[in-house]
């Protein structure tokens, strides 16, 4: 059987790094159990072949500073012992500015673990290219990976992002991913190594720790062999987005000044598996970063295909897509969202692409009974690892906010939605895309929830 360090050898290996000889390479450490395993493992591999491990540890400052500055220090207190030991090895801590990390997430309307995703990516480039190195390891394992491709599955993801976590990307390698959350705990007590632990992995808010706590037990208990099944139809999928990607690599677009023109002729010809990401790419071109929804490029293809003259516009988010006579053109979009309105009855249950992203209404129970408005019902949005959700009845509303619009507070009294929102500091965008969930009964109509979470703000639930 592998040793723990024979085993992160050989997911280096995998990435075809057979000789490490003058090679400089870093590892990315938060102070966590996956990253600690990491930079206890390397310093073992390297230091003997004399090679220095670079560390970099970035404190975000989103949490309690004694936390967050904790982690931090713990990272560059481990790292000189280790040196005090002997090993080879040069930390560094970068520091992203108190309040940075909620202005980006409030900048693209977005949450803040993705804004700090960015920032420590920044951090990363900027700390590659001032030490030179060739890699730098980052500690992705197998529960990260099979967490991940859950995730992706219940955000309705494409076929190339169900391939999951790749172990290269560029300079980026993931030398754990083949290597369990057991094994990394098994093998720090083995070295009577502590470490530290974020308290945000234990907040149901993000679907991640959902899915880590409460889904993977579920599974672990009653659907045996699911991860290795899991693990082996991400490199199956892998394989198919290649190919479908390599006719999407091979597509021309064309930028110009007033956006990405697609060669329209071209372009029905095509697949609509390839298509969908033809747009997507162009969009990517021209500046839209957030997942679009299928619903969105599902509207641009059907309007392609109608019959007779070819003329429509569509916007979602930041960008539009514009097609005139013979010419496809994807750009920004520049006009204010606040005028972006949204509105449909949900009578069954069902997964629903909306313009703030995908609606996943379910039964609360397992039972086959026929609908009925008296079942009980969870609604779920996504978006990244955010998640709203909650419990209402059938039929429903989801629309967009009005200016008028109440809600119930805790103390029985009503409240203006305007005021929750103004509260909460939306930003305008943010304001557009929040879904109001309301009941609509043969005698009155009344608002059940806002959702908040899934933009990084809070819900509002009426208790039914």
């Amino acid at each position: 059987m592998c040793s723990f360090e024979e085993k992160v050898l050989n997911g280096i290996k995998k990435c075809g790094i057979s000789n490490m000889s003058g090679l400089k390479i870093g590892a990315g450490v938060s102070g966590g159990a996956d990253s600690i395993s990491l930079l206890i493992s390397l310093s073992n591999i390297l230091s003997p072949l004399g090679l220095t491990l670079y560390v970099i540890t970035v404190n975000h400052n989103i949490r309690a500073k004694e936390e967050s500055s904790g982690d931090a220090n713990f990272v560059l207190n481990l790292c000189k012992n280790l040196s005090d030991k002997g090993f080879l090895i040069k930390a560094k801590c970068y520091e992203i500015e108190e309040g940075q990390v909620s202005a980006l997430a409030k900048e693209r309307s977005g949450g803040i673990e993705d804004a700090a995703r960015e920032l420590r990516y920044e951090a990363f480039e900027s700390f590659i290219k001032k030490n030179k190195l060739d890699y730098l390891c980052l500690a992705h394992n197998q529960n990260d990976q099979l967490e991940t491709l859950l995730m992706r599955f219940f955000n309705g993801a494409t076929l190339e992002a169900l391939a999951g976590i790749k172990s290269l990307r560029g300079k980026y390698l993931r030398p754990l991913l083949d290597i369990s959350r057991g094994e990394i705990e098994v093998y720090l007590k083995e070295k009577e190594q502590d470490f530290r632990t974020d308290k945000t992995n234990f907040d149901e808010l993000y679907l991640r720790n959902k899915i880590r706590l409460k889904l993977m037990p579920f599974l672990d208990q009653n659907m045996g062999g699911w991860r290795k099944a899991l693990l082996g139809a991400n490199g199956r999928y892998q394989e198919d987005a290649d190919f479908i990607l390599d006719a999407v690599k091979d597509f021309p677009l064309e930028p110009c000044d007033e956006g990405i023109k697609v060669p329209l002729n071209d372009f029905l010809n095509l697949a609509p598996a390839i298509q969908n990401r033809v747009l997507i790419k162009a969009a990517n071109m021209a500046g839209e970063n957030s997942r679009i929804p299928q619903a969105f490029l599902v509207d641009c293809l059907k309007a392609l295909k109608s019959t007779g003259k070819i003329n429509f516009t569509k916007h979602y988010n930041k960008v539009q897509v514009v097609c005139n006579k013979n010419n496809l053109l994807v750009k920004k979009y520049d006009k204010s969202q606040t005028d972006f309105k949204f509105f449909v009855i949900i009578e069954e249950s069902g997964i629903y692409e909306l313009p703030f992203g995908q609606l996943n209404v379910s039964k609360n129970d397992d039972s086959n009974t026929v609908l009925s408005s008296n079942e009980e019902y969870v609604a779920s949005i996504c978006r990244g690892e955010l998640i709203s959700s909650f419990k209402l009845k059938l039929p429903v509303i989801v629309r967009s906010v009005s200016l008028d619009d109440e809600i119930k507070s805790a103390d029985g009294k009503m409240k203006k939605v305007s005021d929750i929102l103004n509260d909460w500091k939306l930003s305008d965008l943010d304001r557009s895309l929040l879904p109001v969930f309301q009941v609509l009964e043969s005698s009155e109509q009344s608002i059940i929830a806002l959702a908040g979470s899934f933009l990084g703000y809070k819900d509002w639930i009426v208790k039914l």
